[in-house]
């Protein structure tokens, strides 16, 4: 799921007492948002549209189509821009808020799985639902962000049995159905502002820079094929 859009609404360097508490107000506040995307106007986001058109360029050497801009308030206001490869269900997204931008390859699979690849650690650190599989990689080109995204999306193909799902939804809505239901899923978890503080400090530290090959033979994460696998196991 594109976890890079709550990653960076996220931004923020926190002291350790007060990260239960912002966690809580922040991902309150995301719940309250409106939960839809808005076309983002030029003139309104003209540093964004510069580095999107920047970013293009590297695009379409990928065969990425440029699907545009858009908006969502997390409840800070994220400009979005998102490419798409041909009609396969593979996305890539940047994703600005004050002039910070980060950026993930995001690809649909079966039934209800998702591969994300992004370059900040932040989208590690909220828990996502089993099958919702998420690596980043800091200080990373695009090249190289877009080959492990590859490489970890034949592995799970192989060694999870998980295969490529057609869109039957377009980008606006599957985009709003991801954000609410992590937003919901991190706050179906017991004590989940206090275990904030975990998710914040641990998880985002000892994922990065780990391929979901790593990951999961490090046991930190599970396939379908795994037999300790559960659809409904919390992190």
């Amino acid at each position: 799921m594109w976890i890079g859009a709550v990653a960076i609404a996220l931004l923020v360097v926190l002291p350790t007492l007060a990260v239960p508490v912002m966690l809580y107000l922040s991902i309150k506040g995301m719940a309250k948002a409106k939960h839809s995307l808005e076309p983002a106007l030029l003139e309104e986001f003209p540093l964004d549209y510069r580095v999107a058109t920047q970013t293009d360029q590297w695009a379409r050497t990928k065969g990425l189509r440029f699907l545009g801009g858009s908006s969502m308030k997390l409840p800070n206001t994220v400009f979005i821009a998102a490419w798409q490869l041909s009609e396969s269900p593979t996305f890539f997204c940047m994703y600005g808020v004050r002039d910070k931008y980060a950026y993930d390859f995001v690809t649909y699979l079966t039934p209800n799985r998702t591969l994300t690849t992004t370059n900040s650690r932040d989208g590690l650190m909220l828990p996502r639902r089993p099958g919702r599989y998420c690596q980043a990689f800091e200080n990373t080109d695009f090249d190289t962000l877009w080959r492990w995204h590859q490489v970890s999306l034949a592995y799970l193909q192989t060694a999870g049995r998980i295969a490529p799902q057609a869109m039957n939804k377009s980008f606006g809505d599957a985009f709003t159905e991801a954000i609410v239901d992590q937003l919901r899923y991190v706050q179906s978890i017991p004590l989940w502002p206090v275990r904030g503080l975990k998710w914040y400090f641990v998880n985002r530290s000892k994922l990065s820079n780990k391929p979901i090959e790593e990951q999961h033979r490090a046991g930190l994460v599970k396939l379908p094929t795994d037999l300790t696998w559960r659809e409904d196991e919390a992190s």
